[in-house]
């Protein structure tokens, strides 16, 4: 099952419920923390070798009619992605892979930008989020740009997918166990170590730090870090013997 939600150039006009409007808010924001030009945000449920998926559109109305018009979802590469096994995706890669200029055509078509970058989350079970962002970016400076701001993206996935659910009020399956490298953020939270002092300490970025504690604390269903670390040393999941 493919459903789209279209919010055409982050426009309220067209939604009528509170929900829609309220995770608008959500995307803008991510807008102006990634200096994107468009932000789109879906979730996959996989099931074995399918899957169900929902997509949040911001782009121009005229792209959700040439892409109904034209079938674009039939031979659309994005959707052929087994997300589960791709962290962070380059859309010059994709574009490899795209047979009929889905992705490049439509960049040019419609002013989407020249550069496409897509970063998916774990949401627990069988959910996975991905952000997806276009942008006009000089092509000899796109390397950089995404390898300086890859940990940002990660951060406004992590985040959007969290307030997906919490704005929709949708449940997803439960996901109690800590990754490892949830534990040690926490262990060393728990300690009294700042985000930075954490992502120098295990060798990642400040807002991955940021990443796993957002995860850790929605996983333990607490609203603060302290709280998050309290419950984790009270289930045993991190060892109490460091988090003194």
């Amino acid at each position: 099952m493919f459903n789209v939600k279209v919010f055409a150039d982050y426009s309220t006009a067209s939604i009528t419920n509170n929900q829609d409007q309220r995770f608008l808010k959500v995307l803008v924001g991510a807008r102006k923390a990634t200096n994107a030009k468009y932000v789109n945000f879906s979730i996959f449920e996989y099931q074995n070798d399918t899957h169900n998926s929902v997509h949040f559109i911001t782009y121009p109305i005229g792209w959700a009619s040439y892409y109904i018009e034209n079938h674009c979802a039939d031979h659309d590469p994005f959707l052929k992605i087994d997300f589960r096994q791709v962290h962070a995706l380059d859309w010059d890669d994709l574009r490899k892979n795209d047979k009929q200029s889905v992705i490049g055509g439509q960049l040019r078509q419609f002013a989407l930008g020249n550069k496409g970058m897509s970063v998916r989350v774990h949401c627990g079970g069988s959910l996975y989020g991905v952000l997806s962002m276009t942008f006009q970016c000089d092509p000899g400076s796109w390397t950089k740009f995404k390898q300086d701001n890859l940990d940002l993206f990660r951060f406004e996935a992590d985040r959007l997918c969290s307030r997906h659910f919490d704005i929709y009020d949708t449940m997803r399956e439960p996901d109690t166990v800590l990754t490892p490298r949830e534990r040690e953020v926490l262990q060393l939270v728990a300690l009294g170590r700042t985000d930075e002092q954490v992502a120098r300490l295990i060798g990642i970025g400040k807002w991955t730090v940021v990443s796993h504690m957002q995860s850790a604390k929605y996983k333990l269903d607490c609203s603060n870090r302290a709280a998050a670390v309290a419950k984790a040393v009270a289930q045993g999941l991190i060892d109490v013997k460091y988090a003194v």
